[in-house]
């Protein structure tokens, strides 16, 4: 029996805890900071991508030893690496706005955020915010194209 009450006594616990965290409301404070914190981490991972991709596009049309060269190697990984550091950002952005119950349709840069508190609308600030983010998006996707023959006339 006092195991029975103990483990009735946790469980009451556990809900009591549960129905806590999921009262409290952000009343619908958005933290800009953070927001505006990784706007700036994914333009700097953009920047740094197309400067990699500049240089790597340097290196590549003057050596004539393309496939192995060092210099083309050395930014083909760091090109990689401020892609994943984009990527990485850009989630971060979407799983912010997300917590603020906004969503961004499988991060695609064709579709805006949607607010889903209020039928849909966003305000002014974060629709910008979107955009730019989605502009961000579409730059690194064309990077992404243009690397492709690059990174394979380096490796193959």
């Amino acid at each position: 029996m006092k195991k029975i009450n103990s483990a009735f006594q946790f469980s009451v616990i556990i809900i009591l805890i549960g129905l806590i965290a999921c009262s409290t409301n952000n009343s619908g404070k958005i933290n800009y900071t953070t927001l505006n914190a990784e706007i700036s981490s994914t333009k700097i991972s953009v920047d740094h991508s197309k400067a990699y991709i500049d240089t790597l596009k340097m290196y590549y049309d003057t050596v004539k030893v393309r496939k192995g060269n060092v210099y083309c190697l050395k930014y083909d990984k760091l090109y990689h690496q401020s892609d994943s550091l984009f990527m990485h950002n850009y989630n971060m952005f979407g799983d912010t706005m997300y917590g603020y119950g906004f969503i961004m349709s499988n991060y695609t840069p064709a579709i805006m955020m949607v607010d889903m508190r209020n039928g849909g609308m966003m305000n002014t600030e974060l629709r910008g915010d979107t955009t730019m983010m989605n502009g961000y998006y579409s730059t690194m996707h064309q990077l992404r194209i243009n690397h492709i023959s690059y990174h394979n006339a380096i490796y193959n």
